[in-house]
This record gives C-alpha cells, structure tokens and sequence, in this order.
C-alpha cells in the first residue's frame, strides 16, 4: 500500500488523521510518516483492506477486539 492509497483508505473509511492515529494506536507523527512513503505495517494494511473490502466500520472493529 502506498501513501496515497493509505489516505485514500482512512478517507474512504471516514476516518480524520487523528481518528485514523487513534484507531490504529500510532501518534500522528507516524500516520503522517506512512501518509508520505514510508513503510506501513502489513498487519495495518492488512486491516485497512479487510474493513473497505467487508465495509466494517472502526466501531465494528473494536466490538470485535473487546
């Protein structure tokens, strides 16, 4: 995935940049550094394809974790 895609995923999950930082338990700093090229986690990508593909939404996901 790459920056661009990464954006467009939190984007088209209707998530902001601090939402998205919370949601995926990283400081800004770092969604700021995968938003530009820098390696995202494949355990990130992985989620973030999951939930566009099934259309879970960050609330569904964290029912499922609790």
């Amino acid at each position: 995935m790459t920056g661009d895609q990464f954006r467009e995923a939190i984007e088209a999950l209707g998530l902001s940049p601090s939402e998205a930082a919370k949601f995926l338990g990283v400081n800004s700093r770092t969604l700021r550094r995968w938003q530009t090229g820098q390696e995202i986690p494949k355990s990130v990508v992985l989620l973030l394809r999951t939930m566009l593909r099934l259309n879970l939404s960050v609330s569904e996901i964290e029912s499922y974790a609790a």
